[in-house]
This record gives structure tokens, sequence and C-alpha cells, in this order.
């Protein structure tokens, strides 16, 4: 009898298991991301969007490989209700392989709102496909601050949703800051769609930051040219060579 009242006491007064690999979620303790399985905790959790965390190790997110998956939406938040407003530090690391085939909203974060900062990540091999709007390797849409974030690999959106966000290397509509970020991604969007090399559609700030991509404009119907291959505002803010010309023009 002692030792099942010791056992209850025991389980009333010690703190339930972490679900990330370390970290309480604050500025000076960020929760810490090192497997698979935080990351897409963190996806499965969207209590912890305004929270702080850390990537502390590579993570690959091929899916054949055990425990892996192809995404049919973006990691983390990727739904239009709900955004990440949470501090995600890449630490200079790298995630490797996301693969995405799904409708819209379509990145590692689907939608980063006012608050969120994410900075110093790398994507490497991504390939990402979608059929809806606003679709990045890094974002589908972004209203916070990218800082250091680069992406490499694949972005292509076959779908007909020109007034809702475009399709981008990195981010796929952009009312936000993005600072010193590239992409190398391959590009190619339908022409109802703004599709660029860095970003679909900007609306925010962009600076110190490039495309190195091809990117591609396919249009859906043969009577109508992609006039919005590429296509960036005149006061676009930048202060080194972003590649919003370099793009052809199919389906004519």
């Amino acid at each position: 009898m002692y030792k099942v009242i010791a056992l209850i006491i025991l389980a009333s007064v010690c703190p339930a298991q972490a679900q990330y690999s370390g970290g309480s979620g604050t500025a000076d303790d960020p929760y810490q991301i090192a497997t698979a399985a935080d990351l897409l905790a963190l996806g499965e959790t969207p209590d912890d969007y305004d929270k702080h965390f850390i990537l502390t190790a590579d993570i690959d997110l091929d899916p054949n490989l055990p425990g892996r998956k192809v995404f049919d939406r973006a990691v983390i938040a990727p739904d239009w209700q709900t955004s990440f407003t949470g501090i995600f530090n890449g630490n200079d690391r790298t995630i490797s392989h996301l693969t995405i085939d799904g409708a819209g909203l379509l990145g590692l974060f689907g939608q980063l709102g006012s608050e969120a900062q994410v900075s110093d990540l790398a994507l490497e091999g991504v390939s990402a496909n979608g059929t809806g709007c606003a679709i990045g390797g890094l974002a589908g849409g972004n209203g916070g601050d990218i800082t250091n974030c680069h992406c490499a690999g694949t972005v292509r959106d076959e779908g007909d949703c020109w007034y809702h966000g475009g399709v981008g290397g990195l981010v796929g509509d952009n009312h936000g800051s993005i600072i010193s970020s590239s992409s190398t991604a391959a590009v190619v969007g339908d022409c109802w769609l703004p599709v660029g090399g860095l970003v679909g559609r900007n609306q925010g700030r962009i600076a110190l930051s490039y495309s190195a991509g091809t990117v591609t404009g396919m249009a859906a119907h043969k009577r109508r040219a992609c006039s919005w291959v590429s296509k960036a505002p005149p006061d676009l803010a930048t202060t080194s060579p972003v590649n919003w010309a370099s793009a052809r023009r199919k389906g004519r």
C-alpha cells in the first residue's frame, strides 16, 4: 500500500516527459529541435507556435527513411487560420530532403506571422509541389522576419490562384522582411501566379538577398502569355542583385 501511495505522489510532482530534445521554450532556454520527431512534434503542437526554438542538429527528412513521409501540407503552421509567431533559430544547421505534395500554403512553414523570426537556416534538396496558393521552400507566406536563410531544390505550383499569393524559391507570398537570404531552387509556376526566384509575390522588404535558380512560367491556356513571371514592385529595397528577370516562358 505504501508503495502505491509513493508512486502516486511521484507521479503528481514529476513533470511530464518533454516532447522535444530539451529546453523550456523561453528566450533563455529555447526548445531544442534535434531530430525529425522533434520537428514533427512542433508542427503538431500549435500551442507552441509562439515559443522559442533552436535547431541543434542537421535533420534529414528523406521520406525513404524510417519515420519520415511525403507531407501533404506544410510541416509547421499548415493552415490559413494559424501562424507560427515564435522564434526559430536554425543555428547554422541544415534541414534536407523536405518533400511536400499538396495544395497551397506549402513550405517548411505554412504561414509566418508578424512576430515570427526565422534565422540561420539552410534547406537542401527541397521538393515542394502544389496546386494552390502561396508556395515556397521555406514558407508559403511570410509576415515576419527571415534572416540568413537559404533554400535549394525545386518548388513547383500548377495552381490557378493568382490573387492570393505566388510561388517562390524561398517564400511564396512575402509581406514581411527578408534579409541576407538566398535561393538556388528551380521554380516553376502557372501564369495565373506571380512566380519568382526568391519570392513569388512581394509586398514587404527584401535586402541583401538574391536568387540563382531557373524560373519558369507555364501558360495554362495557349493564348495567354506569362506576364507575372518574376515580377517585382519598383520600390523593392535591395542592396545586392536579386534575380527577378532570369525567367523563361513556356506554353504560348
